[in-house]
């Protein structure tokens, strides 16, 4: 019987980042800020201080892929609450696929 694969989760920072930052500072960020692991198959994903550029980090069977998208206007991002320590949102089947759709994003990764 073949083996089903698992939809990967998004994980949406809601602090903006660095724009310039490669897979290594991603990775980095994921690591020390999210408190989870980048190469676990789920993807990972960023805005830019001006909230006009997405960063998507996903770890594939290939290797890393990094997508940056510039967006047409500013977007709305997610935001934790002022009282919330918790800097990051989950978010699986179609609130995923919903959010990636409203950034122009493919919605894996994964060649």
């Amino acid at each position: 019987m073949a083996e089903q694969k698992k939809e990967p989760s998004l994980t949406v920072q809601t602090k903006p980042v660095d724009a310039r930052w490669s897979i290594q500072g991603l990775s980095k960020n994921v690591t020390t800020v999210m408190d989870k692991n980048p190469s676990d198959g789920n993807i990972y994903a960023f805005i830019n201080k001006w909230f006009t550029i997405v960063l998507l980090l996903q770890y594939t069977e290939k290797g890393p892929v990094v997508l940056k998208k510039k967006l047409d206007d500013k977007t709305e991002w997610p935001s934790s609450t002022p009282l919330s320590k918790d800097t990051t949102i989950t978010l699986n089947g179609l609130d995923k696929n919903k959010f990636l759709e409203d950034k122009g994003c493919p919605k894996n990764l994964s060649p």
